[in-house]
């Protein structure tokens, strides 16, 4: 009886332990897939991001013209335009850029010399001065 009590114990042991490692195994699965997935949406948004990118192509006191140089389509709620900082409305409103097109913001009241026009995108800052 006592040679039976041993390989009972044996064989217990080997079962609890293979479920210990299965459960921990499928844990360590799903939290690297979890993890992959995460990573690969997050560069697929950095993807789309950096084909928003614009360039100002010329500039007076009251107006820039604005290029989009990027391979993605920018919406015109996704660009600003700021004199001395300070966000100000374009005239006519811009619409939206696809790749390689350009457009121009005139706005009121103009910047006076050595004052920033700044416009933004999604992946770009580019400012001149007046």
């Amino acid at each position: 009886m006592k040679g039976i009590t041993t390989v009972i114990a044996i064989l217990l042991l080997l079962l609890i332990t293979l479920s210990v490692t299965g459960i921990t195994a499928i844990f360590i699965n799903r939290l690297t897939d979890m993890a992959g997935q995460s990573a690969q949406n997050e560069a697929s948004s950095q993807i789309i991001k950096i084909s928003k990118q614009v360039i100002i192509d010329s500039w007076s006191s009251s107006s820039v013209s604005i290029r989009s140089i990027g391979s993605g389509r920018i919406a015109s709620s996704e660009l600003a335009v700021y004199v001395n900082y300070k966000m100000v409305t374009c005239s006519p409103q811009l619409s939206d850029f696809t790749p390689n097109t350009m457009q121009t913001c005139n706005f009121s009241p103009a910047c006076l010399q050595g004052q920033p026009i700044k416009v933004t995108s999604p992946a770009t800052s580019v400012e001149i001065h007046c």
